[in-house]
């Protein structure tokens, strides 16, 4: 911040200071008075927080909270001084006084202004302290290191090598690249890592045109973007602070070009790089916090220590966005990092490939031997039917004009046709016909540019059924690049597809079973407290006391609507976007309804710690990760009875460490882990379990979740599962869920509304139950709303009809008899074509968006819903449509 002080307000603020300071540095002086401490103060140039400023103080804070020794009972505090313009008088003198009272023993100056203070006036503010400069600029460095101070370190950055780097990488690996767009912010960290960048660019030799976007805003970025030449790449670098001092976080502005440029994104930051960008020369800033407590200890210590640089930098790329923009990987430089990689259809079908490749060799040896004999045709023929003929699957050939001239008797088996049947038809005819042509091409004349993959098609029987076809077609080419037709190898998977569709349905209802047993034990207890103050409203005669009963009825409503709730969502399929939540209190909710299904034999044992960070997650997701562990543990334990664990913890990694399904990155985790002592399982097995249609159970037993979906769910959340299992001793199965930054609070309870008055707005109430109707009415007319109410929808429509002009929204009820709300509203807008409304059902959203995409001004309410959140939903219609309607002013 900025400190504009007189010398009589400097005097006040340091009074105040040495109050607060003496208090707080008292408390731990006595306790500790034997132990001794460094107080280690961070200076930072501003109070504005950026991504790297809370990485890295997360990182100095991580660090200690995990280290052992004499620096563990150190004390880091932080100053944000305000040094965008010139240095205050009043600032140094603050500066002299905090550390009279307070002194520092290490002073840590980060960046470049920072570390510019520290040397101009360091030896005057602190002149006992030891100093470390983390990624000062390299005039600083260099003036560090002339003035030889033996108790002043350099942590020097090596963010200039990363960009260097990035940028070779992209003139070496990007086809046909042309032009290369940077993007920039305009602070002065932001301008020293630009002059990297320009000073490696003006140096090479290069036909490659370079484009500087430096400094402007979001906007004008986006509106450039649109302008780029062909054949370009971009590459985003610290992106904080544009040319009009405004303040962005650099993904923000790299998610929005990702929207809109038509060419491949590279950055050298790792705090730049989300998903579709192709990667990059990274230097993290956890190795900048690793790095200074290293210089700290050897300081605290007195070992020799001059400039130390962070750790290597590691280049690391995302394979879908390499072959997305046509980069070759063996043009990456040696020992990157790919993510994201893919399995191909060699290492999927090994067999299957061997036999197409038998395939293709007796195909095209019959070929050849076809233009230069025509007297050993007829072996030739032979000898192919016999080798196509021996494989399961259907093959199809098919000459240029895409017509069958040979198949094998397990393509006629499969289309219910005979031979003679399908030769001479085009292939393309065998497809269901409602299936588009371009998206399931079976051997037409523009096969896959990638045959390793197959195809998933729908085809036709004879009989009129449909089957699901993987395919794999291949061109027949001759030695002299000849295209003679194409080779097609159908597999029918429907019946797979079908049992894989069952089984995880399968799961789904024993997992909703589990679910279901602990809310029918809650909406019981709901049951009762609606009866128990409903009976007692009726016989109590103190006027207070049926109020304060309802007051309790309504509280217990609102718990069973938040239960249906939950297990609508977990029913249905839909996809729903990842949010910070609350593991321990996710996983005190879920033991609660799990422990009514455990049995009498098994005992749960739960140990959770409550302070760890929030994780990135779908509630209702984690909750069936829970139930389904769980689940397995106490059908895996003997009915002479036995334990299971569940415990959550924190742990932080420090460096990579390799668990049985994936390998644990640094950084901070939530560990969840069920262990029981029950059957255990042998190798052979444990190796299987996460396989599609493998199971452990009896049919008695339920399907079981053959822990293949519960794989999936945990590695759509990012989690690293650790399975340990040995026969008769038990399993346990830890799940590492990597914890979000501080700064991403957990989404606050909402507050409780209140009614919105309605002004006399007219509504135009349908609703076929009558028992909610005429509640309805009187709750909004009470509010303030004119009501014309209607339970049979045609009256409705009529009435309208009659007064087109009376209404200001339409309210209504979306099944009823002989009707839907849908077809009420398209009927009244035929005479009230700009009348707003809205649905109250009790179904998802995700039903009706087929049927109310030409509807405009139309919300869906969820039912049950309370008047605050009707009136509130027919306020915020009422204004969206008042807004949507008025007049454009004149530019």
């Amino acid at each position: 911040m900025q400190f504009p002080l007189t010398l009589k307000s400097c005097t006040y603020y340091a009074a105040i200071f040495l109050f607060i300071s003496t208090f707080s540095f008292s408390l731990p002086a006595l306790s500790q008075a034997t132990v001794q401490q460094e107080h280690i103060l961070v200076l930072y140039d501003s109070a504005a927080l950026t991504p790297w400023k809370n990485s890295y103080s997360d990182a100095l804070l991580s660090n200690l909270a995990g280290m052992q020794g004499p620096l563990s009972n150190s004390i880091i505090y932080y100053e944000y001084l305000g040094l965008q313009g010139p240095r205050s008088d009043e600032l140094i003198a603050y500066l002299k006084y905090k550390q009279q009272v307070s002194p520092a023993s290490i002073v840590i100056s980060t960046l470049t202004l920072t570390a510019n203070l520290l040397f101009d006036e360091g030896d005057s503010i602190y002149p006992q302290a030891k100093k470390l400069y983390v990624l000062p600029s390299q005039q600083t460095q260099d003036a560090v290191v002339a003035k030889g101070d033996p108790n002043s370190k350099i942590l020097q950055s090596i963010y200039g090598r990363s960009i260097r780097k990035t940028l070779e990488v992209m003139e070496q690996s990007v086809p046909m690249l042309e032009n290369i767009y940077i993007i920039s912010g305009q602070s002065n960290l932001e301008l020293e890592f630009l002059k990297v960048a320009q000073g490696y660019l003006a140096n090479r030799q290069s036909v490659i045109e370079t484009h500087f976007l430096t400094g402007l805003t979001p906007a004008e970025i986006l509106s450039e973007v649109t302008e780029f030449k062909a054949n370009s790449a971009i590459m985003v670098m610290m992106y904080q602070e544009d040319r009009l001092g405004h303040r962005y976080k650099t993904t923000d502005i790299t998610s929005r070009l990702l929207n809109l440029a038509s060419a491949p994104i590279f950055t050298p930051f790792d705090v730049a790089y989300i998903d579709g960008v192709i990667g990059g020369n990274f230097n993290n800033t956890q190795a900048t916090a690793d790095a200074t407590w290293d210089i700290i200890k050897a300081m605290t210590e007195n070992q020799p220590i001059d400039t130390v640089s962070t750790t290597d930098s590691q280049y690391i790329f995302d394979q879908q966005q390499l072959q997305r923009w046509g980069i070759d990987e063996t043009l990456l430089p040696a020992g990157s990092l790919v993510l994201n990689r893919n399995l191909n259809f060699i290492e999927l079908y090994p067999r299957e490939l061997f036999t197409l490749i038998i395939a293709l060799v007796a195909l095209i040896a019959l070929i050849m031997h076809l233009k230069i004999k025509e007297g050993i045709l007829k072996r030739q023929k032979t000898l192919f039917e016999s080798v196509i003929s021996s494989i399961s699957d259907a093959i199809l050939l098919t000459d240029t004009d895409d017509k069958i001239f040979a198949l094998n008797s397990s393509a006629a088996t499969l289309f219910g046709l005979s031979s003679s049947q399908l030769l001479g038809l085009k292939s393309n005819t065998l497809l269901h016909q409602d299936t588009q042509i371009n998206d399931s091409l079976l051997i037409a004349s523009t096969a896959s540019p990638d045959d390793s993959k197959p195809r998933l098609s729908i085809y036709t029987k004879s009989n009129g059924s449909n089957f699901y076809g993987e395919t794999l077609s291949k061109e027949i080419i001759t030695e002299d690049g000849e295209v003679l037709g194409n080779f097609a190898l159908i597999r029918d998977v429907s019946k797979r597809l079908s049992e894989e569709e069952e089984h995880r349905q399968g799961q789904k209802m024993e997992a909703l079973g589990n679910l279901a047993g602990g809310i029918a034990h809650d909406f019981n207890n709901i049951l009762g407290v609606i009866i128990g103050y409903t009976e007692l409203s009726l016989v109590e005669k103190t006027p207070q006391s049926p109020r304060a009963n309802l007051k309790s009825i309504l509280k217990a409503t609102s718990r069973a609507k938040s239960l249906i709730n939950q297990i609508m969502t977990f029913s249905r399929d839909s996809k729903v976007d990842q949010k910070p939540i609350d593991l321990a209190k996710t996983l005190n909710e879920t033991l609660k309804m799990i422990r009514v299904s455990i049995p009498n034999h098994t005992k749960l044992i739960t140990n959770i710690e409550r302070h760890g960070k929030p994780i990135f997650g779908v509630k209702i997701q984690i909750q069936q990760i829970i139930m389904n562990l769980t689940t397995n543990a106490y059908q895996a334990i003997p009915d002479t009875g036995g334990i299971i664990e569940v415990s959550l913890t924190r742990l932080f990694c420090k460096a990579d460490t390799h668990l049985s399904h994936g390998v644990l990155i640094p950084g901070n985790y939530s560990v969840l882990c069920v262990k029981d002592n029950g059957s255990g399982m042998d190798t052979k097995t444990a190796t299987r379990i996460f396989e599609p249609s493998f199971t452990t159970k009896h049919s008695a037993q339920g399907s079981g979740m053959g822990l293949a979906i519960l794989y999936k769910l945990i590695k759509n959340h990012g989690a690293i599962l650790d399975l340990s299992t040995e026969l008769k001793l038990g399993t346990c199965i830890k799940i590492y869920f990597k914890e979000v930054d501080a700064d991403i609070p957990l989404r606050p309870d909402k507050e409780p509304l209140s009614s919105i008055k309605g002004n006399n707005r007219h509504i135009l109430l349908v609703d076929d139950e009558i028992d909610l109707l005429y509640p309805m009415t009187n709750l909004l007319t009470n509010i303030g709303f004119k009501v014309t109410a209607f339970g049979e929808p045609i009256k409705a429509i009529a009435y309208a009809k009659r007064h087109p002009e009376v209404f200001d929204i339409i309210f209504t009820d979306q099944k009823m008899p002989n009707t839907t709300g849908i077809q009420l509203i398209k009927e009244i807008r035929k005479f009230c074509p700009q009348l707003p409304a809205i649905i109250c059902t009790g179904y998802s959203e995700e039903l009706y968006k087929s049927q109310i995409t030409d509807l405009d001004s139309l919300t869906i309410l969820k039912k049950p819903s309370s008047i605050e959140e009707i009136s509130h939903s027919i306020d915020a219609v009422l204004q969206k449509n008042q807004s949507l309607s008025l007049p454009i002013p004149p530019s």
